[in-house]
C-alpha cells in the first residue's frame, strides 16, 4: 500500500514541487512512512510509501533509470518477482535491493507498454517516458490497487484516490449525483466500471493501461477473462491437487511482508481456509501472524460466533476477538478521525469493517489478508441449474436443485422455485426476454422506491427507475452458450471492480495493505476455466474448496450450511455512539442531506430507532448511510453544488 500522485500539463507549463506535495499530503495516510517528489518541465510525480514488503523497505520513489529518461511512481506488490528478474537478466544483485519500481521499469524497457502483461501482483502505476513525450499508466487485472484522474485540454492529473486531486482546484468538485444513487440502490453500481462520486473523476478499468501526451489520451485493456480456455483434467483428484497448488501460492505471495500480519477470519469456509494456509506457510522472522473476528453480543444464539470459536480452537491462530461492546466512545473517535479519508459516502456503511481494520492498526499489524471474492470465483448461485435444463440434463438438474435447497440454501423445499425459475430462463424466448425483464424491473423498482428513504426529487432528477433497469440488463440476464461463459460474466460486473475500489479506499484510510488471495490472477484463470462441477455439486457451493480443505478445516466448518452474520450489532452500537450527531442533522430539515434522503420519511424511521421499535434494525444501514453523506458533504465537498 502506497500513494501516487501526478501532473502532465498539456499546455507546458511547468510543475511546482509544492503542488506535488499538497497532493500527496491530501493521501498521506495511505503511505506514512516516507515521501518523494520528482519534477521536470511539465511534469511532476509523487509517492508515499507504506513499508510492508522485504523490498520495500530499501525503495525510494519516484524511481529513476539510468539513463534518467524514464521515471517511475507505483503502488505495487510484485508476485512474481523470481520469473522476472530471470527474464530481464537482473540476475546477481541480492533481491531484496530490487525493488517492485524496478522490476516494473526494466520491463516497460523490455516489453514496452505490453509490460503489464508480465505482471502478476496488485498494482497501479505511472511512468514518464522523456524520449516519447508520454505519460504510462496502468492498474492491475482487478483493480485491487485503484488510479483515478482528471484530464483537461491543458492538464492530466492522476492519484492513487479522489482525495489527491482535490487540493489546489485540480479537479472541479461536482457531485456525480447518479452515484449517490448507491446510497439507496446498490444495482446502481452496475452501471460501468469507471465513474466516481465526482463528475469529471474517472477510474481506470481493471486490467488497462492509459497513454497521454499533449495531443491524445488512449486507454487500452490488456487482459480480458472472455479468452480464459476451459481446462480439463482426468480426475477430481488432479482438478484438487492444482487447485491447491494455486491457492497456496497466493497465499504465500501474499505473506511476504516485513510487518506483523493479520487475517480476518469469519466463521466460513473462505477466510477459514486462507488462515489454515497461512499458518502452514508462515515464516516467523520476529513477526506475528494474528487472525482478527468478530463475534455476537450474544455469542449463546449466534451460529457465526461458534463456528469462530471452533476454528480459532482447531487452527491454534494467535486470535483477536472483537464483541460489539468494544465499540466504545473511544473507538469510535479513532474511527471517525480515518473516516475522514473516506473519498465515498458510501464506504461509511461498513462499520463492522471499519471498526476490524481500526482493531488491525491498534494490534500493529500493516497487513490484512481476507477471504473476499471466493463466492464470485467458485460459486455460481441458482443459475447453473437453468444451464443443466438448457443442455437437456433434466435428471442432474433435478438432483442439484434438490440438494441445493438442502445443502446450501437449508431449505428443503427451495428446489420447486429453483426448478421454476430454471425452466422458466430456458423456455422463456431470448428475444422477449429484456422486453419482460424491463417491465418487471420497472414494477419492482416502482416498489421499493416507495418503501426506500430517497427523495422522490432526487429520485426523478436521476431518471432512477431508467438507471436501475439499466443497470439490471447491463449486469447480464439470460442464458450463456454455457455454465463458464455465465461465470465469466458475472465476474466481470462492474460491481465487482466497483467493490475492489472501495476495499482498497477503506484499508487505505488506515493505512492497511490489503491483500486477497482469491484475487490471484493465475488462481482466477484456472477457476474460471474449471468444469461447473468442480464449483457446485451436490448441492454445494466451492466444492473444491471444500474437498481440498479436507486435512486443514473441521469437517463441520466444510460443509456449514446455515449462514448467519454479526455485522449489524456493530452498525447499531455505532450508531448509539453517534446518536446525538445523528440527531442533529434529523433536527435540520435544512441540512444538505435532505435533497437525497426524504425528510418526512427519514425521520419517522428515526423515530422508531429512538423508540428503541424492531422494525428500525432494518434501516440501522439507511440512518448510518445518511450519517456518512452528511460528513462526506461537509468535507470533500467545497461549493454546495449537486450536478453544477
Amino acid at each position: 500500500m502506497s500513494g501516487i500522485a501526478g501532473i502532465l500539463y498539456r499546455d507546458g507549463r511547468p510543475v511546482q514541487q509544492s503542488e506535488i506535495r499538497e497532493m500527496l499530503s491530501a493521501i498521506a495516510f495511505r503511505g506514512p512512512d516516507g515521501e518523494g517528489i520528482w519534477t521536470n518541465g511539465a511534469v511532476g510525480l509523487g509517492h508515499c510509501i507504506l513499508r510492508t514488503t522485504p523490498e520495500s523497505v530499501y525503495e525510494t520513489q519516484p524511481y529513476r533509470n539510468a539513463g534518467d529518461d524514464l521515471i517511475i511512481t507505483a503502488d505495487s506488490r510484485i508476485d512474481n518477482r523470481d520469473e522476472l528478474i530471470s527474464k530481464l537478466n537482473l540476475h546477481g544483485r541480492y533481491s531484496l535491493l530490487i525493488s517492485d519500481s524496478e522490476l516494473i521499469l526494466a520491463a516497460y524497457v523490455k516489453w514496452g507498454e505490453h509490460c503489464v502483461e508480465k505482471l502478476m501482483g496488485d498494482f497501479s502505476f505511472a511512468i514518464w517516458d522523456k524520449r516519447n513525450q508520454q505519460l504510462y499508466c496502468a492498474v492491475d487485472h482487478f483493480r485491487r490497487k485503484p488510479l483515478c484522474y482528471f484530464i483537461s485540454p491543458d492538464s492530466f492529473i492522476f492519484s492513487s484516490q479522489i482525495s489527491g486531486l482535490l487540493p489546489g482546484k485540480f479537479a472541479p468538485r461536482r457531485i456525480n449525483e447518479v452515484s449517490l444513487g448507491v446510497l439507496f440502490f446498490e444495482q446502481l453500481g452496475e452501471l460501468d466500471k469507471t465513474t466516481t462520486s465526482f463528475k469529471d473523476i474517472y477510474q481506470l478499468p481493471p486490467a488497462s493501461y492509459l497513454l497521454v501526451n499533449n495531443k491524445s489520451v488512449t486507454i487500452r485493456e490488456y487482459w480480458n477473462p472472455d479468452e480464459i480456455e476451459n481446462i480439463h483434467r482426468r480426475s477430481d483428484a488432479e482438478y484438487e491437487e492444482e487447485f491447491t497448488t494455486l491457492l497456496q501460492e497466493a497465499v504465500r505471495c501474499r505473506l511476504r511482508s516485513n510487518c506483523d500480519t493479520a487475517i480476518a477470519m469469519s466463521g466460513g469456509i473462505d477466510s477459514i481456509s486462507i488462515t489454515a494456509l497461512a499458518n502452514d506457510l508462515f515464516v516467523n522472522n520476529d513477526r506475528k501472524l494474528i487472525s482478527i473476528s468478530g463475534l455476537s453480543g450474544n455469542e449463546a444464539e449466534s451460529i457465526e460466533s461458534g463456528y469462530i470459536r471452533k476454528a480459532v480452537l482447531a487452527l491454534s491462530t494467535s486470535p483477536v476477538l472483537l464483541t460489539p461492546d468494544m465499540l466504545n466512545q473511544d473507538a469510535c473517535n479513532e474511527m471517525a478521525s480515518s473516516m475522514r479519508n473516506f473519498d465515498s459516502p458510501m464506504a461509511y456503511q461498513n462499520i463492522f469493517l471499519i471498526f476490524l481494520f481500526n482493531a488491525v492498526r491498534a494490534n500493529h499489524a500493516g497487513v490484512l489478508l481476507t477471504g473476499a471474492d471466493a463466492d464470485t470465483l467458485l460459486g455460481l448461485g441458482r443459475h447453473y441449474i437453468a444451464h443443466l435444463v438448457k443442455d437437456l440434463k433434466i435428471k442432474t438438474a433435478i438432483g442439484e436443485a434438490v440438494l441445493r435447497g438442502r445443502n446450501t440454501e437449508n431449505y428443503q423445499k427451495a428446489y420447486i422455485g429453483i426448478l421454476l425459475n430454471a425452466f422458466r430462463n430456458v423456455f422463456l424466448p431470448n428475444f422477449s426476454r429484456p422486453l419482460t425483464y424491463r417491465i418487471r424491473n420497472r414494477l419492482n423498482y416502482t416498489k421499493m422506491l416507495k418503501i426506500s428513504l430517497i427523495n422522490p426529487s432526487f429520485a426523478e432528477r436521476i431518471n432512477l427507475i431508467e438507471n436501475l433497469s439499466k443497470a439490471q440488463e447491463q449486469a447480464g440476464f439470460g442464458l450463456t452458450k454455457s455454465i463458464n461463459t455465465m461465470r465469466i460474466r458475472t465476474f466481470k460486473r462492474p460491481f465487482i471492480s466497483w467493490m475492489s475500489v472501495s476495499m482498497d479506499m477503506l484499508g487505505g484510510a488506515f493505512s492497511l495493505d490489503l491483500r486477497h488471495p482469491y484475487q490471484d490472477k493465475r488462481l482466477i484463470e484456472y477457476c474460471l476455466g474449471i468444469p461447473w462441477d468442480q464449483k457446485n455439486r451436490e448441492g454445494w457451493e466451492k466444492f473444491i474448496l471444500r474437498n481440498a480443505m479436507k486435512s486443514k478445516v473441521p469437517d463441520d466448518i466444510r460443509w456449514r450450511k446455515i449462514r448467519d452474520e454479526t455485522g449489524w450489532e456493530y452498525a447499531k452500537k455505532f450508531a448509539q455512539l453517534v446518536y446525538p450527531e445523528i440527531e442533529s442533522v434529523i433536527n435540520d430539515k435544512n441540512n444538505r442531506v435532505f435533497d437525497y434522503f426524504d425528510y418526512a420519511a427519514t425521520k419517522k424511521v428515526f423515530k422508531k430507532y429512538k423508540d428503541n421499535d424492531n422494525d428500525a434494525e432494518w434501516h440501522y444501514g439507511s440512518i448510518i448511510r445518511m450519517y456518512g453523506l452528511h460528513h462526506w458533504l461537509g468535507r470533500k465537498i467545497e461549493t454546495w453544488g449537486t450536478s453544477e
